[in-house]
């Protein structure tokens, strides 16, 4: 098996899990945790990610 085949396996099975699901009920769940921080976050993730490469998990989404 390639490496593509194992990566789509592991992705199916986690969904399956339901790893998935805190990413999208998310977003107000860390709004919520970081409260009045969540702004300045977003002011620095729009500064220093503006590509939304860091956008695993738990995200602080950008302004834009």
């Amino acid at each position: 098996m390639g490496p593509q085949l194992l990566r789509g396996d592991r992705a199916l099975r986690d969904r399956e899990r339901g790893a998935e699901l805190p990413q999208r009920r998310g977003g107000q769940r860390v709004r919520v945790a970081y409260d009045e921080n969540y702004e300045r976050l977003q002011e620095h993730k729009d500064e220093y990610d503006p590509d939304n490469i860091f956008r695993v998990n738990q995200n602080i989404e950008l302004t834009n």
